[in-house]
């Protein structure tokens, strides 16, 4: 009887001692990688360069005519689903550089903000390189001044970007990527002095940003 008991205890010991080892043994998914695995927060860095009119008409200036390219740094946070797929918000602020010579008596300054949200698709989520192609939704807003003068343009874009993230160690990615945005500004806010007006734009005209970068991203570790 007390070698049955025994080994009953035993039995029952090494019965609860099991699901504790296979948890110590395999870690959760927000220890994976320091990151859930649903969790992606990205920084990027890159250069834009700007085609088309600011709007309609024969004299509207063209972005090309104002801007040389834009220096821009992104944000964005995103949602991974476990079909791969990808929900992120994104927002953009970027330096503009001035095209041609700003005069020494004149002050030329330019500045651009992009907000949205980008549906992407991650071609192999759980590999060490992993390629992704999405679609933007978003709004942009650029402001161009020169010395009492300063003109800003707003409206809808949408864009297509792409690029691919490389495991770098434990939960920080690197890779490169792209962004081809197309817009139409809708309103444009004026100031001159101390003097400010704002309209809606009649005569709206398709203007595009295509810029490349590297990305750094915190995200999961890929799959052993």
């Amino acid at each position: 009887m007390q070698s049955l008991t025994l080994r009953t205890l035993l039995v029952v010991t090494l019965l609860v001692s099991l699901p504790r080892a296979a948890a110590a043994e395999s870690p959760s998914e927000e220890d994976a990688g320091g990151l859930p695995r649903w969790l992606g927060v990205g920084l990027r860095a890159g250069y834009a360069l700007p085609r088309g009119p600011t709007e309609g008409g024969p004299e509207a200036p063209y972005l090309f005519d104002l801007y040389s390219g834009l220096f821009a740094l992104w944000l964005d946070v995103g949602y991974r689903f476990e079909s791969d797929l990808e929900v992120a918000l994104w927002g953009q602020l970027a330096r503009a550089q001035i095209r041609g010579t700003c005069p020494d008596t004149e002050e030329c300054t330019g500045s651009n903000l992009r907000l949205g949200v980008l549906g992407a698709y991650h071609f192999n989520a759980r590999g060490t390189t992993d390629p992704w192609l999405g679609l933007g939704l978003g709004h942009e807003r650029t402001r161009y001044r020169i010395s009492e003068t300063e003109l800003t343009y707003a409206g809808p874009e949408v864009s297509l970007q792409g690029g691919f993230d490389k495991h770098l160690v434990s939960a920080l990615w690197g890779g490169l990527f792209f962004s081809l945005s197309a817009g139409r500004y809708d309103s444009l806010d004026v100031r001159l002095g101390s003097g400010t007006g704002s309209e809606s734009l009649r005569h709206r005209a398709t203007h595009y940003w295509l810029t490349f970068g590297a990305r750094l991203r915190l995200r999961d570790l890929p799959s052993r």
